[in-house]
């Protein structure tokens, strides 16, 4: 019972804050039509094509499983910030029922209905709708997720990651469902920000767990590395980093490993936060839910480090 009061808490915690607590952006809202169902995104663009005089760099950022959606996270995880100093262009686009079809094939509250949706499909037509229409830089296209939303992203790798120049994953490994058939056309540089004491996304695999219920299985965060090690065509150790703990109340702290490519660019990377729970490192929202998710590191700002990475790619 404890645990499903947290639970509400949560998420009735996301929903006040998006309306009270959090710094207002002036964000864009469109639509495209895709399986016979309007879909929604929503943009950050602080700089349009014609103040830019070139095509812009552009983040797609893809929301958790939670009630929260994309609109809400863009306020609190860090990347509106950076598009305003960087000039870059930021899309929150929106899953059915705040939800991606991760390939798991099976979600925490809609059952079989998520089985119907082909987000590969709308992520890939949302994609070409920011170049043709806003101006993106089709070289400069990268993507993020957390936890569904990493997921997410995985398949996007899998089946669609010609689109994109990187990809970042949060708290979130590869779905095993997805694995058994992953034939990546390009290489595709990877970074991952996992934590060893994910309550909801094993670090070593197993079961999603939410609220005690199983919901698809995933790979542990080593394989999942692994694999993009093996299709990246990297055989070299990684060099290993253990970054400063600046706060030492969090109760956790950061590895660094970075696997190189020939120019000396991060190829692949793992943010290992020792410790670490289902939680966007120094994320500012307010309700952290600590029993629930597990600790929030604070010695690395997410959507910093990101962008340090995608920065250094273009397709």
């Amino acid at each position: 019972m404890k645990v499903f009061f947290h639970f509400f808490l949560f998420w009735l915690g996301l929903l006040f804050s998006s309306f009270c607590f959090s710094k207002p952006y002036p964000l864009i809202t469109d639509t495209l039509n895709h399986q016979n169902r309007i879909r929604t995104f929503h943009l950050y663009q602080p700089i349009t094509q014609v103040e830019a005089k070139k095509p812009i760099p552009t983040i797609i950022v893809l929301h958790g499983g939670g009630k929260q959606g994309g609109k809400a996270m863009g306020r609190y995880i860090g990347f509106n910030k950076i598009a305003k100093q960087q000039h870059l262009m930021i899309a929150y686009p929106e899953g059915i029922d705040s939800q991606w079809n991760d390939g798991r094939g099976v979600s925490f509250r809609a059952k079989n209905k998520m089985q119907q949706v082909d987000d590969v499909a709308f992520l890939s037509k949302l994609t070409q709708k920011l170049i043709n229409h806003y101006g993106a830089n089709a070289k400069r296209i990268y993507l993020v997720g957390v936890s569904n939303g990493g997921m997410m992203s995985q398949r996007m790798a899998c089946e669609a990651g010609d689109q994109f120049a990187a990809i970042a994953s949060v708290i979130a490994s590869m779905p095993q469902k997805i694995h058994l058939h992953c034939k990546p056309k390009n290489v595709l540089p990877m970074l991952f920000i996992n934590g060893t004491a994910d309550p909801f996304i094993p670090y070593l695999g197993g079961n999603v767990i939410i609220l005690g219920k199983a919901v698809g299985k995933v790979l542990s965060t080593p394989a999942t590395l692994a694999f993009w090690l093996k299709h990246n065509g990297i055989n070299t150790p990684p060099k290993t980093r253990v970054l400063a703990d600046l706060n030492k109340k969090d109760q956790s702290t950061v590895v660094k490993k970075t696997w190189l490519n020939e120019q000396g660019k991060e190829q692949v990377v793992l943010y290992r936060i020792n410790n670490g729970g289902h939680q966007w490192p120094s994320s500012t929202h307010w309700l952290t839910l600590k029993k629930l998710l597990g600790a929030k590191n604070q010695d690395i700002k997410g959507a910093e480090v990101i962008f340090d990475f995608f920065k250094q790619h273009a397709r």
